[in-house]
């Protein structure tokens, strides 16, 4: 059994629209959200959530629930930094919202939309000490068709 945990602190739309493509393989979630998100039950996904109002808190009781789950990786749709025991000790993931290393930390879409790119892209990397700097994975580079900021969200989520 692949065991993965997913951290985040927005309604996880994307993971949700694509769960069923994990249904019929051997993975089980752990998702560690700050939202209380109502979803149809599913056998391979467990839902923990924890208060995000104190860092500190959320961290603590965040890493429990990971320990205990003992993960193969992390994956953050998180916009915060997370406890460095969490990624030294787990290989950890960000999916991040722009072409890294160039539109790093908040509103990297509108960042990105404002210098009017030609492209939208997402950036999956390695999480360090520092925001949006760790090793870069994977990016998905798609065309802009349409000069429109919620466009540049749409593709980029």
């Amino acid at each position: 059994m692949i065991k993965i945990c997913i951290i985040g602190n927005s309604d996880l739309g994307t993971f949700f629209n694509y769960i069923k493509l994990f249904n019929k393989k051997n993975i089980e979630f752990l998702i560690i959200s700050t939202k209380k998100k109502k979803f149809k039950k599913l056998k391979n996904v467990k839902f923990n959530f924890i208060s995000n109002l104190n860092k500190n808190k959320f961290n603590t009781e965040a890493y429990k629930s990971i320990k205990k789950f003992n993960p193969r990786k992390i994956v953050l749709f998180y916009t915060r930094k997370i406890d460095k025991k969490i990624f030294n000790n787990y290989r950890t993931y960000n999916i991040h919202n722009s072409l890294l290393p160039y539109y790093k930390g908040l509103d990297a879409i509108k960042k990105s939309f404002k210098d009017k790119n030609r492209f939208i892209c997402s950036s999956s990397h390695l999480v360090n000490e520092k925001f949006d700097s760790g090793k870069i994975i994977y990016q998905i580079v798609t065309p802009v068709k349409t000069r429109n900021i919620k466009f540049f969200e749409k593709v980029a989520f």
